[in-house]
């Protein structure tokens, strides 16, 4: 089904706004029509009555002429008729006319209208129509008031609001049309000057409207979106020229030692040569298994599901015991430590954080859950060479290694911290670099939300 809707803006408010003022004008003008001629006629009718009721003091007071006058009331006519149906008295401007009416009259008067043809000049009238009982039988006075000119008046003001209800309403389109595309040109010159932008001008921003408004919000919240997407862009370009300087150096030690064998191959010692090239395809294997696993971190969301983290713990100690080099003591609570996240996750923070302090320490390592309140806090500390503070912030970036006495290269391709940090985030929680609480070294902290089950027990299967 095709959509004839207006797609401008400017267009749509325009419409909206004559539509509202249109309907809103017609029901207003409508009902000033209705009430005008309703208050018109009551004040017909009471100037009628008021006739009427005088006519009638001057018949009990036995002082009726023939001739009625009411100087300045020529649109009055009166008729006054007795019981026989004979007219006794009547308005010198109704002279000579046969009874208007034949209907009785009554005390309060009723109303009627009347077309008073063609000794009136076809006038309409509102009728007065009152009994007045003497002793002769009741006459009834009929007294009416000219409509012509209430008709006339809202005849008049109906023309005005016909003739000046689609001018107004024009009026509302143009000035509506007007202020909406003054108050949308910011919007024009954000769309214009994004259009504009190029890649070869990274930093390019929009240029602050100068209004307290909501184009104003949405120029600054483009430019903090701009910002996010420089920010990523160079986080990406330097991630791709930091995995392609770490993929040269192991590619260049292969070609190198490939090379050597061809040339010469009767020196080469198989043994050696083999574990040389054996050395570098783990070291491949070990940065591309990071990039995956960053890859993976950027575009999945954590399948979350309550966990036990020290079955995390008890499972990935196990599966490092028998190539652990370095002693590992552990202080874990004996009551279950509920975690919402991704057990595969889990894991792998606690098995980076542990390469990482085998890497560092020196003779011991240790690892600490505790619980407090809502948070459960999981410490690996290593008593190697301690960490500047300057850098506690920096090792959790991609491809970050230390220098002087961490710079010794253990074989890491700077991304171990770099996933723990991206899991921990993930999980809703921090991780913090502190000194140990007593001697040297290094105290890798992180906390994490706690989940409270109906039975704070899950099974440890």
């Amino acid at each position: 089904m095709t959509d004839h809707r207006p797609r401008s803006v400017r267009a749509r408010t325009t419409i909206v706004a004559i539509s509202t003022v249109s309907v809103a004008l017609v029901i207003g003008a409508l009902a000033l029509i209705t009430i005008l001629r309703i208050s018109l006629r009551n004040s017909v009718d009471r100037a009628a009555t008021s006739r009427a009721q005088d006519v009638a003091s001057l018949i009990r007071s036995g002082a009726l002429p023939a001739r009625l006058a009411f100087p300045g009331q020529e649109s009055t006519i009166i008729q006054v008729v007795d019981a026989r149906g004979v007219v006794i008295a009547t308005s010198a401007n109704f002279d000579g006319v046969p009874p208007v009416s034949n209907r009785p009259g009554a005390d309060p008067p009723t109303l009627f209208n009347l077309r008073a043809a063609p000794v009136k000049d076809n006038q309409r009238f509102r009728v007065a129509a009152l009994s007045v009982p003497t002793t002769d039988g009741d006459i009834t006075i009929y007294a009416g008031e000219s409509t012509d000119q209430a008709e006339d008046t809202v005849a008049r003001i109906g023309l005005l609001l016909l003739v000046g209800t689609p001018v107004l309403i024009l009026i509302v389109g143009v000035v509506t049309w007007r202020n909406a595309r003054r108050a949308l040109e910011p919007v024009h010159r954000i769309i214009a000057e994004v259009d504009a932008m190029t890649e070869g001008v990274p930093h390019a921003r929009i240029a602050p409207p100068g209004t307290d408004d909501e184009i104003g919000e949405l120029a600054t919240t483009m430019n903090a979106m701009l910002d996010r997407l420089d920010r990523f862009t160079a986080r990406q370009r330097r991630f791709t020229g930091d995995a392609s300087h770490e993929l040269r150096s192991p590619l260049a030690s292969l070609r190198t030692q490939l090379e050597v064998a061809v040339a010469h191959p009767a020196g080469v010692d198989v043994a050696d040569i083999g574990a040389e090239l054996l050395a570098d395809v783990e070291r491949l294997e070990r940065l591309a298994s990071g990039l995956l696993e960053l890859a993976r971190l950027d575009h999945a969301a954590v399948q979350h599901a309550p966990i036990d983290i020290r079955d995390v713990i008890d499972d990935v100690l196990a599966s490092t015991a028998s190539t652990r080099l370095i002693r590992c003591q552990s202080e874990i609570p004996s009551e279950p430590v509920i975690v919402s996240g991704d057990r595969r996750q889990l894991e792998r923070v606690l098995r980076n954080l542990l390469d990482n302090a085998e890497r560092y320490a020196r003779s011991n390592i240790e690892l600490r859950l505790h619980v407090a309140g809502d948070r459960c806090t999981l410490e690996v500390i290593n008593d190697g060479p301690s960490i500047l503070v300057a850098d506690r912030q920096r090792i959790f970036e991609r491809f970050t290694r230390l220098d002087d006495s961490r710079a010794e290269d253990h074989g890491g391709a700077g991304l171990g911290l770099a996933i723990v940090n991206e899991i921990v985030h993930a999980h809703h929680g921090t991780i913090q670099v502190l000194d140990p609480r007593t001697g040297s070294g290094a105290r890798f902290m992180i906390e994490l939300p706690r989940v409270h089950t109906s039975d704070e027990v899950v099974s440890r299967a």
